[in-house]
């Protein structure tokens, strides 16, 4: 192989890393912020649950 399919070569491989890097960085960004928004919905929930149950809101 010559210089130059060497070099396209290892470019389109340094692309094809990085994207996938990217997202997975991406996608357990969004999974993290899913599961807070989830955390917080249940305390809310729990916390309303207990409000209403004693009945002094």
């Amino acid at each position: 192989m010559n210089n130059k399919g060497f070099a396209v070569t290892t470019m389109v491989y340094a692309s094809i890393i990085l994207l996938s890097l990217v997202m997975f960085t991406v996608l357990g960004i969004v999974r993290n912020e899913y599961n807070n928004q989830k955390n917080f919905v249940d305390d809310v929930n729990n916390n309303l649950t207990e409000c209403l149950g004693r009945g002094g809101c």
